[in-house]
């Protein structure tokens, strides 16, 4: 039995600044042991990245 990479999302950053409202975020998925493994092809693992610019 393959020992797959358990499924833990991690809030990787954060940044928020209230004057401009831009919220930015970056998550990745961990394996077990809290390394990171978002390099691994999907769906092993994935990278989200999202930004917010509110004028």
């Amino acid at each position: 039995m393959t020992n797959y990479p358990v499924p833990l999302l991690s809030l990787f950053s954060e940044k928020q600044i209230i004057g401009s409202y831009r919220i930015q975020w970056e998550c990745h998925m961990i394996d077990a042991a809290g390394d990171v493994v978002s390099h691994l092809p999907l769906p092993s693992a994935f990278l989200v990245y999202k930004s917010v610019y509110e004028t």
